[in-house]
């Protein structure tokens, strides 16, 4: 059962990281475009999931568990990278485009550090993705209420 285990959490550990890598890619690019941070997030969403229909060979089983294990993280990712991104541009003087490659870097920095939590729980990166993604949307909210 221990080789079936390990290729089980393997399958978990790449559809976290492809979530995380397509939430971060798709952050630092909807910053860089200036597109709208929702409409963004949902282009995003739809990215990934071409991406796992496109992995799976069209094959419509897999993908629950890919979107349960890889969404979290997907959302996470992006918001980093965007949130990153605004970060950076607002407090340095940077071209745009160094702005983008420097909020995706980081992001997947923080992302390794973030798959990091396997060695506690396996639910523990699917749990620190939403409490962290809340806290984010939380925050940007409370941001926009006090500027207006």
């Amino acid at each position: 059962m221990a080789p079936v285990a390990a290729a089980a959490l393997v399958l978990i550990a790449a559809a976290i990281f492809v979530g995380f890598f397509a939430g971060a890619l798709g952050g630092a690019i909807v910053w860089r475009l200036r597109w709208n941070i929702g409409w963004g997030g949902l282009l995003t969403l739809c990215t990934y999931v071409l991406i796992q229909l496109a992995t799976h060979h069209w094959s419509l089983g897999w993908l629950y568990r890919e979107i349960v294990w890889g969404g979290p993280s997907m959302s996470l990712g992006y918001l980093l990278s965007s949130v990153t991104a605004r970060w950076l541009a607002g407090r340095t003087k940077l071209h745009p485009n160094w702005t983008t490659v420097i909020a995706f870097a980081l992001a997947m920095v923080i992302g390794s550090l973030y798959m990091r939590q396997f060695r506690f729980h396996i639910w523990g990166p699917i749990l620190a993705a939403d409490v962290v993604s809340i806290s984010i949307l939380l925050f940007m909210r409370k941001r926009r209420l006090h500027s207006q």
